[in-house]
């Protein structure tokens, strides 16, 4: 009876202090300021074309475990007057300063004061999204990012391989914003 006593306080004590070791969160959420640059072309195009294009928005964190992380940013593209939601997961590497992320977008193109060509572009799109951030120090990370729409670039395009758009981007972030942060990471 010892021994049976014995061995289900030890389980239960691996068992809390694995469980507290994976739960455990540095902050509830981060909201930080971005700003880089975004190279896109289509994937019909036999010849690259990419365009560099400013960009700027508003990144937010979720952790869900210390390892896991839901993240969202709201990307505004200048030249193109385009507005980028991509909505992913962030899984952190062993090392603690990197994290790979893969997920989707959603994008709206602004049709105002446009060219008959820019005009031609589809009003949304959506797509998958993967990428590599790098904590450079704390609060301050290096995000690049690789999207491929899937729906055509544009609305009279009528190949059977398709324009769909692809995207490059590099953003630095610096958080403004910690809720709940304990200091620790």
């Amino acid at each position: 009876m010892r021994l049976l006593f014995c061995i289900i306080l030890l389980c239960g004590t691996i068992a809390e202090s694995a469980g507290q070791l994976v739960t455990r969160k540095d902050y509830d959420a981060a909201f930080a300021l971005q700003a880089g640059g975004v190279a896109g072309t289509w994937t019909s195009l036999r010849k690259s074309d990419w365009t560099m294009r400013p960009v700027a928005g508003l990144k937010m964190t979720f952790p869900i475990t210390r390892k896991w992380f839901f993240g969202s940013e709201i990307d505004y593209r200048f030249k193109a007057q385009q507005l980028q939601v991509p909505l992913y997961l962030k899984y952190m590497l062993p090392c603690n300063r990197a994290s790979l992320l893969f997920g989707g977008f959603g994008s709206y193109v602004f049709h105002a004061g446009k060219s008959d060509a820019a005009s031609r572009m589809q009003d949304w799109n959506a797509g998958v999204t993967v990428g590599y951030e790098q904590r450079i120090i704390k609060h301050l990370e290096l995000l690049c990012r690789f999207s491929v729409g899937c729906r055509k670039a544009f609305s009279d395009f009528h190949s059977s391989h398709g324009a769909f758009p692809m995207q490059l981007s590099l953003t630095v972030s610096y958080d403004i914003l910690r809720i709940g942060d304990c200091g620790c990471d």
